[in-house]
């Protein structure tokens, strides 16, 4: 169910959807940090038993988006925050401030009025869809990753890139494509392509990180 006020605007399911992609998202940057020989083939496998190891990931982000409805680029400026098990936070401090909140089935959003508004992943089909793969990055579970999206994994040397499109026709209405980029075991953009042709590119910087 939706919470908050009656006389705030719940929450359209592409908005929840669209939120629920950048929150989860930062799943990858646990990946920063983790040593790999530079001369060693990476694998998707590989990055993804990294990223099975973390436990807790604090990153510094700068986000750029490109929206159709404005002139110019909105350029955000944050952190990405993942506790293990399910805890996944954004936080923009600016040029405004707002935190997205994913805390178990519930996703919470505080805008810069400080007003908040919740919605039940029981009740959103198809953002708990995609919150559920990005889980499954979390937990390095390659094959219910693979449930949901299309993926292509490529490398070159030392650079990588990851792509994802989702399967679901609900889901694909709503965001194209996301690629994630990275040198060795460190994140280094992620861009998230929306139907709409709306774009965001997430440029990661140096995280902090706890794992065992």
């Amino acid at each position: 169910m939706i919470s908050g006020p009656a006389t705030r605007r719940p929450f359209a399911r592409p908005r929840a959807l669209h939120i629920a992609a950048c929150i989860a998202l930062l799943a990858w940057c646990a990946l920063a940090g983790r040593a790999q020989a530079a001369d060693a083939a990476i694998s998707f496998n590989r990055v993804l038993q990294d990223l099975a190891a973390v436990r807790s990931v604090d990153v510094p982000f700068t986000e750029t988006r490109h929206i159709a409805i404005l002139t110019k680029p909105l350029i955000l400026h944050g952190s990405l925050i993942y506790r293990r098990p399910d805890f996944l936070e954004k936080k923009v401090t600016a040029p405004i401030h707002q935190r997205f909140t994913l805390n178990g089935d519930r996703i919470t959003l505080v805008d810069a009025q400080g007003r908040k508004r919740t919605i039940s992943l029981d009740m959103a089909p198809e953002v708990s869809s995609i919150v559920g793969a990005y889980r499954a990055l979390l937990r390095g579970d390659r094959k219910a990753l693979e449930f949901n999206y299309w993926t292509k994994f490529s490398a070159r040397q030392d650079h990588w890139q990851l792509q994802l499109e989702p399967k679901s026709r609900k889901l694909s209405q709503v965001i194209k494509s996301v690629v994630i980029d990275g040198v060795n075991a460190r994140i280094t953009r992620i861009t998230t392509e929306q139907a709409s042709g709306d774009r965001s590119v997430m440029r990661i910087r140096a995280p902090v990180t706890h794992s065992g």
